[in-house]
């Protein structure tokens, strides 16, 4: 069983579409897929399983944290993807701007400091704002015992918690993977899994540079010292990468370049056909389409 602990705003959708796509397993069992929620992770799984008679081959955890598989008495293994933390909270931030927050100095100040939902605020954007301002999210995920995560809790995250989250990332955590390097990522994920057609077509090529030119530096600096946790931690995970990567290949330089290859060929084919077929090759028709739409709003703007 394949347990994904997906970090809001990692590439996390396009992994998971990938892992779908092609881990040989779930190919030939498309019925034991769970998508965990984020309220009572344990209890949906024990449930799904009485049902189902038998453990899901993946466990999809959107903002679920280590330990779900407790509540799993089968083998399984970990994975998750992490991403530069600073660069992590101002895409939330910058998505939740997009979805009802202007973006502007007073509205970040309020997602990060504090303060009333404005009554027009729904439900979906207040998790997301909550899920902002909660401190060392990647920390209290990896670092997590039960599975269940505190978004909002004004406890702040504890040293205990971050050194969990490195043991965890060290031995329990079968890959750690970056967004940052997200085609090394993808060889080992297929290396190490056998995964099939591991390859995508990437929307979001905003720079971060970019992002950040709409923050306060006071903001920027604020984000640092709250989650110096998940700077450390991304740190680490930095040296585990390529560590694995050595391992796991001769010359991962090689292996990179010739993955990059296939997929500027096959990521763009694969996409293409997704928009003009009923079935999706590459993904979930649903997000392909609001990606879809998204871009060629951007394409719109940027000619005007």
């Amino acid at each position: 069983m394949l347990i994904f602990l997906h970090i809001g705003r990692t590439g996390g959708y396009c992994l998971r579409a990938i892992i779908k796509r092609g881990l040989p397993s779930y190919i030939r069992n498309k019925d034991l897929y769970i998508n965990v929620p984020h309220n009572d992770p344990n209890k949906a799984i024990s449930n799904w399983i009485k049902k189902k008679g038998k453990p899901p081959i993946i466990c999809y955890a959107h903002y679920v944290g280590y330990g779900i598989h407790k509540s799993i008495k089968s083998e399984h293994t970990y994975i998750t993807m992490l991403r530069e933390p600073v660069a992590r909270v101002v895409s939330i931030l910058s998505s939740a701007g997009a979805s009802g927050v202007d973006g502007n100095k007073v509205d970040v100040d309020m997602v990060l400091w504090g303060g009333d939902f404005p009554k027009s605020f729904e439900e979906g954007l207040i998790f997301k704002i909550l899920r902002a301002r909660t401190d060392n999210v990647i920390t209290r995920t990896l670092g997590c015992q039960d599975g269940e995560i505190k978004f909002g809790d004004d406890k702040p995250c504890t040293e205990e918690t971050f050194n969990r989250a490195l043991v965890n990332i060290k031995k329990n955590i079968n890959l750690v993977l970056l967004n940052e390097r997200f085609d090394e990522s993808v060889i080992l994920l297929k290396s190490l899994y056998n995964i099939n057609r591991p390859y995508y077509f990437r929307i979001n090529r905003k720079p971060k540079e970019s992002s950040l030119l709409v923050f306060t530096n006071e903001q920027i600096e604020f984000i640092k010292e709250r989650d110096k946790f998940d700077i450390k931690l991304y740190k680490a995970a930095e040296n585990i990468l390529q560590v694995k990567l050595n391992e796991t290949f001769k010359d991962p330089l090689f292996e990179l370049k010739k993955y990059r290859r296939k997929n500027n060929f096959y990521g763009s084919m694969l996409y293409f056909l997704d928009h003009i077929s009923p079935r999706p090759f590459f993904g979930e028709k649903q997000l392909l389409s609001l990606k879809y739409r998204q871009y060629k709003a951007r394409k719109i703007l940027s000619s005007k």
